[in-house]
This record gives structure tokens, C-alpha cells and sequence, in this order.
């Protein structure tokens, strides 16, 4: 009798133990497979970064290049009233463009997107008498991109600027999308158009970029 509750005993201890191997097994199997899961949620959750990183820095490389096809200085006649003065507008861009070979994260793009803007010196003057130049300096100008144009409006300025870009008999809009396609380096010369805040006059002139 005690041999037989011995070989019962065994016998229970043994189906004991297969159940928990057999529950090991599974949850080992569970943690694998939820391993597995996890690692294909991270990397899809990574393409997806740098897929929305490399169409941020698509977006600031060509705002960069527009910007960049702006800077520089430009000088052209203006005709008032009181006679036929000179003006000059100095476009510079608020960043340089920024080259790595590593993947950014979107903060740090969108940074560069928040950040990028024009900065506008403007200067009139009467070319008999250079000392008499009046002038203003304008900061955060955000360019129509795909207008190609430029307004100048501050309270540091008494006047308002509307400025296109212009050159070879083309639209700003068709200059604009061959700068934003890369396919134009520079602008080569503003149109625009001078808005006083002390009378209703309106003054046209063109600027062409100085060496």
C-alpha cells in the first residue's frame, strides 16, 4: 500500500511539474512574441521619424535656397516730387544653411523653420548730397514663396515696401518656382513700390543686385 501512494505521489509530482513546464514554456513564448511586437511597433515608429525628418529638411532646404537666392544687396533710382533719388535694400537671411550627414530630430528642424527669416536694411538719399540718406531696419521678414514677394512694414520704417522679385521678362511667381525648385541660384533684381506714411503718393522703382 505505502509502495503504491509512493508511485501516486510521483506520479502526481510529475504531472505537477509537466503543467509547469508546459506554463513556463508558454509564457517565455508570450514574452517572445511581445518582444517581437515591441521591436516592429519601435522601428515603424522610427521610419516614421525619419521620414517626417527627411520631408522637414526637404522643406528647409528649399525656403534656405530662396532665402539664400534673396540675400544681397540691391540698387535702383526712384523718381518722387522732389526729384530722382537713389535706394538701396540689403537682404540678409536670419540663418546660414545647415549641412549634416546625421538625421536630425523634427525639434531641431522645426527650430530652424521657426527661426529662418529675412532681415532688411533700407536706404533712400539724394546722390547731390549722400549725407542726407534716411533709412530703417527691418527684422522676422517672412518672403511669399511661392509669390516671390517681399513686404517691408515696420514701426521702424515711416514707409511701407512692397517689393517682387523680378529679372528676364519673368513673373516673380515664375522666378519664385525656379528658385524653389533649385533651378535659379540668385535674384537678380526688385521691383517695387514705395507706400509713404506722410502722404497718398506712390513711388515705383527697380533695384538691381550690386556685385
Amino acid at each position: 500500500m505505502k509502495v503504491l501512494t509512493a508511485v501516486f505521489l510521483l506520479m502526481i509530482s510529475a504531472a505537477f511539474i509537466g503543467c509547469e513546464s508546459g506554463e513556463e514554456e508558454i509564457r517565455n513564448q508570450a514574452a517572445l512574441e511581445g518582444a517581437a511586437v515591441a521591436g516592429e511597433q519601435i522601428a515603424a515608429e522610427n521610419e516614421n521619424l525619419a521620414r517626417r525628418a527627411a520631408e522637414m529638411e526637404a522643406d528647409l532646404q528649399s525656403r534656405q535656397h530662396f532665402f539664400q537666392a534673396l540675400s544681397g544687396t540691391f540698387e535702383g533710382d526712384l523718381a518722387t516730387g522732389q526729384g530722382v533719388y537713389r535706394i538701396r535694400i540689403t537682404l540678409v537671411s536670419s540663418l546660414p544653411p545647415y549641412r549634416t550627414p546625421r538625421t536630425r530630430l523634427p525639434e531641431e528642424i522645426a527650430s530652424d523653420l521657426n527661426s529662418l527669416h529675412l532681415n532688411a536694411q533700407v536706404v533712400q538719399w539724394n546722390e547731390a548730397n549722400p549725407l542726407s540718406a534716411v533709412g530703417c531696419r527691418v527684422t522676422e521678414i517672412h518672403p511669399d514663396l511661392m509669390g516671390g514677394e517681399i513686404v517691408i512694414a515696420s514701426e521702424n520704417c515711416p514707409n511701407l515696401y512692397a517689393l517682387r522679385i523680378a529679372g528676364e521678362g519673368l513673373s516673380s511667381q515664375e522666378i519664385a518656382t525656379q528658385i524653389t525648385s533649385e533651378r535659379r541660384d540668385h535674384v537678380g533684381a526688385l521691383s517695387g513700390s514705395i507706400q509713404p506714411s506722410t502722404n497718398a503718393a506712390i513711388y515705383h522703382f527697380t533695384a538691381v543686385r550690386t556685385p
